[in-house]
């Protein structure tokens, strides 16, 4: 009996292992995407500071663009945090496992 309490430990172990690997790598990248968003953000509003002789139309195009962007940048945040929840969750019992 303890013998197959002590496989299901184990089995669960390494796929909360697997899952929580997947996860970080997923994270770390959802990380890199919103940096690079950020980035983009900051870029276009430096250079909408710098560009008031723009024409009217070219501005709301950038507007739209910059919008764009920023829901984006919401929408991977959200998923960003999904994800640490779920990080959280898979990564406590392992704690407890190991």
């Amino acid at each position: 009996m303890n013998d197959i309490i002590t496989t299901d430990t184990t089995n669960t172990k390494h796929l909360n292992v697997g899952c929580a690997s997947d996860l970080v790598e997923r994270l770390h990248s959802l990380e890199h995407r919103i940096t690079k968003l950020e980035e983009l953000v900051t870029e276009y509003e430096k250079k909408k500071c710098q560009s008031h002789s723009a024409k009217l139309n070219s501005h709301w195009d950038s507007h739209s663009s910059l919008e764009f962007k920023l829901a984006l940048l919401q929408v991977m945040n959200a998923e960003l945090t999904l994800l640490e929840r779920k990080l959280t969750n898979i990564a406590a019992p392992v704690s407890f496992v190991i």
